[in-house]
Order: structure tokens, then C-alpha cells, then sequence
């Protein structure tokens, strides 16, 4: 009789942390997918600013902007996104 208490208290526990370990998992799912949407929108929005090249062949403006860009490529690197 006791093993079996012990069994169930160990039983729910267990649930109860697995279900708390889904929802943050869910969660950080839903922030990623998210982040995601961003860097995708953001890399389009860079593309479409700097669609005549102004930005890139101005020396101080350009180094920023190049900047700018070469993280938004990693970015689009680690989610997967096609760059523009």
C-alpha cells in the first residue's frame, strides 16, 4: 500500500512538471516563430531601402548600413530565410 502512495505522488509530480516544461517549450515556439517573422520582414525592408545602392556606396552611411546587413544575413542564415 505504501509503494503504491508512493507510485502515485511520484505519478503527479511527474505530470505536473511535464506539463509545466510543454507550456514553456510552447512558449519559447511561439517567441522564435516570432523572432523569425521579424528578420524576415526586416530583411525585406532592408532590400527595399537600399534597392539603388545609395546607402552602400556612401563612406560613413555605407559602413553602418554594411554592418547592418552583414547581421541581417547571419540572421537570415540561422532561420533558414532565403536572402534578397
Amino acid at each position: 500500500m505504501i509503494i503504491e502512495i508512493i507510485l502515485l505522488v511520484l505519478l503527479i509530480i511527474s505530470l505536473y512538471i511535464i506539463y509545466n516544461l510543454n507550456r514553456k517549450v510552447e512558449q519559447y515556439e511561439t517567441f522564435i516563430e516570432e523572432l523569425k517573422q521579424k528578420v524576415s520582414d526586416t530583411n525585406s525592408n532592408i532590400n527595399e531601402i537600399d534597392v539603388r545602392g545609395s546607402f552602400s556606396s556612401d563612406d560613413e552611411i555605407g559602413f553602418y548600413f554594411k554592418y547592418i546587413k552583414d547581421l541581417q544575413n547571419e540572421l537570415s542564415k540561422y532561420f533558414n530565410l532565403e536572402s534578397e
